[in-house]
C-alpha cells in the first residue's frame, strides 16, 4: 500500500472507460436458475480474478483493469460453468509533471487505487448484464483489500 500511496497523494482520476465487455452463459444450467426469485449467486460459486496494468504517458497515468466473473453451480451439483463474465476498464489520471514513479509503484497503483475505482462499475455491469440475459440479478462481492499486514495478523489469531 506504500508504494501505491505516494501516486494516490497527487493523481486525480479524470475518467473511466468500459472498453470490452462479453458475457457467456449455458442456457440449460441457468434456465434452472432463472425460475427461482432469488439471486444466481445465491445458487452459484462465483469466482472473480483481475489483471491490472499502468503506463504512463506525460503527465497521465492510464490503468488497464480486466476483470473476470465465474459462475459455477454450488455443490452437491456438477461444478459446471454457467455464466462468464469479463471485462476491461481503462481509467486515467492526471498527476503533476514533476513527479516521478517507479514501475512498483505503477503495479502497486494499478493494482490497489485503479481497481478500486472500477469496482462500483464493474458491479453495476455485473448486474445489468445478468438481468439483460433473462436472468435474476447477480450481485458481484464487494472489494476487500488485504494487506500482508493483515493476513499476518489474522494467521496469529488462529
Amino acid at each position: 500500500m506504500k508504494k501505491a500511496g505516494r501516486i494516490a497523494r497527487v493523481a486525480e482520476l479524470r475518467k473511466i472507460n468500459l472498453v470490452e465487455a462479453k458475457f457467456t452463459s449455458d442456457p440449460h444450467i441457468l434456465n434452472d436458475l432463472s425460475g427461482k426469485r432469488k439471486a444466481p449467486s445465491a445458487s452459484l460459486m462465483v469466482s472473480v480474478a483481475s489483471t491490472e496494468r499502468a503506463s504512463i504517458h506525460g503527465n497521465v497515468i492510464r490503468a488497464r483493469i480486466a476483470l473476470q466473473l465465474e459462475g459455477r453451480l454450488a455443490p452437491p451439483r456438477s461444478p459446471k460453468r454457467a455464466m462468464k463474465m469479463s471485462c476491461v476498464f481503462e481509467t486515467e489520471y492526471g498527476f503533476p509533471l514533476e513527479e516521478k514513479f517507479s514501475p512498483a509503484e505503477l503495479r502497486a497503483f494499478a493494482h490497489l487505487n485503479a481497481l478500486m475505482n472500477v469496482w462500483p462499475y464493474w458491479r453495476e455491469l455485473a448486474q445489468g448484464m445478468t438481468l439483460r440475459a433473462g436472468l435474476p440479478p447477480l450481485i458481484a462481492p464487494l472489494l476487500h483489500i488485504v494487506t500482508d499486514q493483515h493476513n499476518a495478523a489474522r494467521n496469529t489469531h488462529k
